[in-house]
């Protein structure tokens, strides 16, 4: 079984899935209207072990799983990075994108602030989300501070997550997210061969 017809199947049996109205299997609601979806509010992906009560989902996406997406220690190299979404009622999001990279005395950094439009719907029987940016700002560095360059890109593609809600065994919710890395993301496992990939991430509720 590939890995997104299993992730299918999980989310199917495992999930709390978003409302959406059965007809809209190719609509969403990022239009100019408001929007109101369990998801409204600000993540930030989770930091720490999440104990979650849906299994399956646990055993892939959370526990020591979830520590990957914030750092990783490959040897001398360390790997530090941190998203978070602010999704407003207006229909509007901003995605906040904090990456470092230290090879030994080598160090990279950037920052990111991606704008735009965001709608649900439902496809296939999965619920989605679709990011429409409008734009990224930021900067980056390769190497040293000296060499930082200002990054301002208007021609954004947009981007599509399976979404949904899981309770962690306390009751607290988290956001989950199968989609494409954005382009900015510097992680290592976000892209092989000039190709950027599909993979799952968990966010936590956050003031």
């Amino acid at each position: 079984m590939t890995m997104p017809s299993m992730l299918s199947v999980l989310l199917v049996c495992a999930l709390t899935f978003l409302s959406c109205d059965s007809g809209s299997d190719s609509s969403d609601s990022g239009g100019g209207t408001a929007v109101d979806v369990p998801f409204l509010g600000r993540w930030t992906v989770a930091a720490n072990e999440v104990d979650l009560t849906s299994g399956p989902v646990s055993v892939l996406f959370g526990g020591g799983a979830t520590q990957s997406w914030i750092s990783s220690n490959l040897g001398a190299n360390i790997w530090g990075t941190k998203m978070t979404y602010d999704f407003r009622p207006d229909g509007t999001y901003t995605a906040t994108y904090r990456g470092r990279a230290v090879f030994g005395v080598f160090v990279s950094e950037t920052e990111v602030e991606e704008t735009g439009r965001f709608g649900s719907s439902e496809r296939n029987g999965d619920a989605v989300l679709t990011l429409r940016p409008d734009r990224y700002t930021g900067w980056i560095y390769v190497g040293h501070p000296d060499t930082r360059e200002a990054i301002d890109e208007r021609s954004v593609p947009a981007r599509t997550y399976e979404v949904g809600l899981v309770e962690d065994a306390r009751g607290d919710a988290y956001l989950f997210l199968f989609g494409t890395c954005a382009a900015f993301q510097i992680e290592p496992w976000c892209e092989r061969d000039d190709v950027l990939q599909t993979l799952g991430v968990l966010y936590e509720r956050t003031p």
